[in-house]
């Protein structure tokens, strides 16, 4: 009898709780439309500042055209530079390997030479 007692009033605290939550909800949500989130004032500019604003937007721009062209230039510049310094080593590399063919071959020459020169003693 005791156990039934705890349970109904766990089960009642229980759906109070939700219907208190139902509740917070609720008064959450009316708060949310009826007060919007925080908008920054609308500031209104007089003709000055709004000619200096104008006249630093296109400094902006014209700095930003310069700064890509810059780093365009750099970009190509670079590129050169890479496709030179590959060029260079493509040689380097391509004069080691005909040294070390021809030391090849020669070692290869002498090689025959000693084994042709041992079969000729024997």
């Amino acid at each position: 009898m005791c156990i039934q007692n705890v349970c109904t009033h766990f089960i009642i605290l229980f759906d109070i709780r939700i219907d208190e939550y139902s509740c917070l909800c609720a008064c959450v949500y009316s708060i949310q439309l009826t007060n919007p989130p925080f908008l920054p004032p609308q500031v209104k500019l007089d003709e000055a500042q709004e000619s200096e604003q104008e006249a630093l937007r296109n400094q902006l721009t014209q700095e930003q055209e310069l700064l890509d062209k810059f780093q365009d230039s750099q970009k190509a510049k670079l590129a050169a530079q890479h496709e030179r310094e590959k060029q260079a080593l493509d040689v380097k590399v391509e004069s080691t390997e005909r040294d070390l063919e021809l030391e090849v071959s020669a070692l290869f020459v002498r090689q025959e030479g000693v084994r042709s020169g041992s079969f000729e003693t024997i």
